[in-house]
């Protein structure tokens, strides 16, 4: 709770708030290590906490469910902290989700209609395909799946 203000929201406001609106942009702070973390982990309170000598960092989130952090009320009733922070899907994996193919066992097979060469690890196509959505603002994508096409080789083997 800041000095002068409303009192804080309490967790299903600010919860309710967050799935209201997008894109997110939240601001966390940590107690500096010269604070006495067994008392702010106790205490969990204003007074454990300078707000003006945290350490902040900020997260940018499309919408609440990308926020990839579980929120709960802290020991004193009124603080909001988090419990437990998890893993989000990227933008490329929520796009291949969204078409409701699988991949399993598919190689990529070029980016941006260039072919992947044997050799390119996995760093290398990373490279690529940053520059690529950097430069275009999107990213196309093939995969092959080799099980399929051996199977149609043969098959275009048998009628030959």
């Amino acid at each position: 709770m800041l000095k002068n203000s409303d009192p804080s929201p309490k967790l299903d406001q600010v919860l309710k708030m967050l799935k209201q609106h997008s894109p997110l942009a939240l601001t966390f702070g940590r107690a500096t290590k010269d604070a006495s973390a067994v008392k702010t982990f106790l205490t969990s309170s204003p007074l454990s906490f300078d707000v003006e000598s945290a350490y902040t960092f900020s997260i940018p989130a499309s919408d609440y469910s990308h926020l990839g952090c579980k929120l709960v009320t802290g020991m004193n009733g009124s603080d909001i902290v988090v419990k437990e922070i998890n893993g989000v899907d990227g933008q490329v994996k929520r796009q291949i989700k969204a078409t409701n193919k699988s991949l399993i066992g598919c190689r990529l097979e070029s980016v941006d209609g260039e072919v992947v060469p044997t050799y390119a690890n996995s760093q290398l196509i990373l490279n690529a395909m940053t520059r690529r959505w950097t430069a275009n603002g999107k990213l196309e994508l093939t995969f092959c799946d080799d099980r399929h096409k051996e199977a149609l080789q043969k098959l275009t083997d048998l009628e030959t």
